[in-house]
Formats: C-alpha cells, structure tokens, sequence
C-alpha cells in the first residue's frame, strides 16, 4: 500500500477515535523509508495522538538523511521547545 493511502487510513482511525489502530498503522509506515514531506505528515499526525516522543524520532531519523532541509529543521526545533529543550534548540536552530 502506499504511503498516501496508509496515511488516509491513519486518519481514517483517527478521526474514529481509534487512537492504537492509528499508531499501529503511522509505526508501520515510519519503518520504511520515508520522504521529508513523509515524515513531516507522520510527525504530525503523532503529535495529534499525543506521540510526542514518536514524533521527535521521526523528524530525527528525516534529518540524518536530509540535514538541510529547511521544514524538517524548523519542525525539529519546534519540537525541541516544546518537548523543554532549549539548549538543543538554540544550537540547532543555528544552521
């Protein structure tokens, strides 16, 4: 199935409020290989279900493939403020 689809049904589960068939389905997909606009989809719809941990990994493992992509960087330090981690973010966010 493509990741398209597999991201539509991830939001098929979450709009049904079935959180776990949600997760279940955006694990799956984050053990591919992903695009950065793939992993910026999946970071969010973790960050809809509470994930915040996921969702950081995902953003994460994006940018070891794509260190200056700009959207990724910016979505990595948001994370990183929110998840408390300035000192990171400050030096991240320095590119």
């Amino acid at each position: 199935m493509a990741i398209t689809a597999q991201l539509d049904s991830a939001d098929y589960h979450i709009q049904l409020g079935n959180a776990q068939e949600a997760i279940a389905v955006l694990d799956s997909i984050s053990r591919k290989g992903i695009t950065p606009w793939n992993a910026l989809g999946l970071y969010r719809r973790y960050a809809v279900l509470g994930e915040a941990e996921k969702a950081g990994k995902v953003v994460q493992k994006a940018l070891k493939k794509n260190p200056r992509n700009v959207e990724l960087n910016a979505v990595y330090v948001k994370y990183l403020l929110r998840t408390n981690n300035f000192k990171k973010a400050l030096s991240h966010g320095k590119l």
